[in-house]
């Protein structure tokens, strides 16, 4: 497949052509729905832990933080408090072994030629995947697809063939799956019911090779461990979870849930309400956080109002 890397949005979603219009749109990530419907309780709390640590660990941060209140830069120094804390660490080992392991797939590294870091866990890949007989497809290496019946785009791992099936194979680097089944059954849902592969060179769509719909592969191998884990996953259950999350992406961007039947402004009447200029003049000095255009135009209306209140009484 062509390896060209495709546009993205600030969002990180695909921007390709429509395979129905030929427009260009941004396309949902695949591993967003995979997430949709994730109980991510576990994984806010590390992060909340990871926060904390990379605090402790760079002081100057607290000093930083101490008083600030945009978003976007305590955004940013939490982002550094979770670097400072590794948090990122095992992510960047894990994405150094799947280049490693694609470049030995397509024939482009020699197994001799592998960093001695990661030397003992791409063996057991490569050793791993000929003990059970797994053929590596090299015309079907890092492929990304779009899959239109829930408008996803997203790159598969591998298309491999064993027992003489064709299914999606995804190598999976993290030290524990136990919680992440329901996310990858999803994730490789997605793959094997998709519509086509984008070929970003050509910039077009080339066909989606009949894989296995129920089932597909993983290749777990824990980053630093040396050791190789192939499971086989449901995904016939986990695309049925993929249209139930489409439902659900669906029902919470809703706008339409309730209509205003009646509203007060307490400023707003207060405004209204105001016998002289110097009191207008107090609620907005006294309100910057409240005070808004509509405001300013109610008291520009009352202003005139007194103005001319005043005027008549002078004559």
């Amino acid at each position: 497949m062509a390896r060209s890397e495709p546009e993205r949005n600030r969002y990180g979603q695909y921007l390709l052509p429509d395979p129905k219009t030929g427009r260009r749109r941004a396309f949902t990530r695949t591993t967003t729905v995979a997430k949709t419907l994730s109980d991510t309780t576990a994984l806010e709390r590390w992060g909340k832990r990871m926060v904390a640590k990379g605090m402790a660990m760079q002081p100057h941060l607290v000093d930083i933080v101490r008083g600030e209140e945009d978003r976007d830069v305590l955004d940013s120094i939490a982002e550094a408090a979770l670097k400072a804390a590794g948090a990122g660490d095992a992510a960047e080992a894990g994405t150094n072994l799947h280049t490693l392991t694609e470049l030995v797939d397509l024939g482009q590294l020699r197994l001799a030629d592998v960093p001695k870091g990661q030397a003992a866990d791409v063996r057991a890949y490569v050793f791993g995947m000929q003990k059970a007989g797994v053929e590596v497809l090299q015309d079907y290496v890092e492929g990304l697809i779009v899959n239109s019946a829930i408008d996803v785009a997203g790159t598969f791992d591998r298309i491999v063939r064993l027992d003489g099936r064709l299914l999606i194979g995804d190598l999976k680097t993290g030290q524990d799956l136990k919680y992440s089944w329901g996310d990858i059954a999803v994730q490789l849902a997605v793959y094997a019911n998709a519509d086509a592969i984008y070929d970003a060179e050509a910039n077009d769509y080339v066909p989606m090779p009949e894989v296995d719909k129920d089932r597909a592969l993983v290749m777990h191998v824990p980053v630093g461990s040396g050791s190789f884990t192939l499971y086989e996953i449901d995904i016939r259950a986990g695309w049925e979870a993929a249209l139930l999350a489409k439902q659900v992406r669906t029902h919470r961007s809703r706008k339409s849930w309730a209509r205003c039947l009646s509203e007060f402004d307490g400023l707003l009447n207060e405004i209204e309400r105001a016998e002289t200029v110097d009191a207008l003049h107090k609620l907005w000095s006294g309100n910057p956080g409240r005070w808004s255009a509509q405001h300013t135009s109610a008291a520009a209306a009352r202003k005139a109002l007194l103005s001319t209140n005043h005027a008549l009484k002078a004559a």
